[in-house]
């Protein structure tokens, strides 16, 4: 029984960081958008689920790993990864309860860059400084935006106001042009 139970919770947790890896890939933000407000919010709860359940059940999981240190080890290496992988379901709820309100940034582009990525995937990232914010915005933009934009240049991107705030758009939407 117990070992079924491991392998579920196995599974389990799979699937969790699949879930969050598809929706890092769906929704875009502003560089690291939402991260703060992920890690203000989650830390706790995560914190208490993780280490309340490893030690509501400490007796069960010592006597199956044979170790009474084995569980409290798992728990600390699990913690940074649920908090992790629990950021994409925030942005995830961010964008499901958006009201539909836009932002746009707008102002002088700083910085322009290819990211290359290890499987050959590239990202065209440019650096504008918003006029409103005065904040340096990171922003992804498609190989014809990139590409028509000179450091100097003034960019406009739009993006949605999610529920908690934290801009956002669908990576595979036809948001921009």
């Amino acid at each position: 029984m117990l070992r079924f139970l491991c392998r579920y919770a196995v599974w389990l947790v799979s699937a969790y960081m699949i879930g969050g890896i598809v929706f890092l890939v769906l929704i875009e933000s502003v560089f690291n958008g939402g991260f703060d407000f992920s890690m203000k919010i989650l830390w706790l709860p995560l914190l208490l689920l993780i280490f309340g359940f490893t030690w509501v059940n400490r007796h069960l999981l010592g006597d199956a790993y044979k170790s009474v240190f084995m569980p409290w080890l798992l728990a600390v290496l699990a913690y940074p990864l649920m908090i992790l992988f629990s950021w994409p379901y925030v942005m995830a709820l961010n964008a499901a309860t958006a009201s539909g309100d836009m932002i746009v940034y707008r102002g002088p582009v700083v910085r322009k860059r290819i990211d290359h990525g290890t499987r050959g995937g590239d990202s065209c990232r440019i650096d504008l400084r918003d006029v409103h914010s005065t904040e340096i915005i990171t922003i992804t933009v498609p190989l014809g935006r990139y590409a028509s934009l000179s450091v100097g240049d003034i960019g406009t991107e739009e993006f949605r106001r999610g529920g908690f705030g934290i801009p956002f758009r669908w990576r595979f939407a036809k948001l921009y042009p």
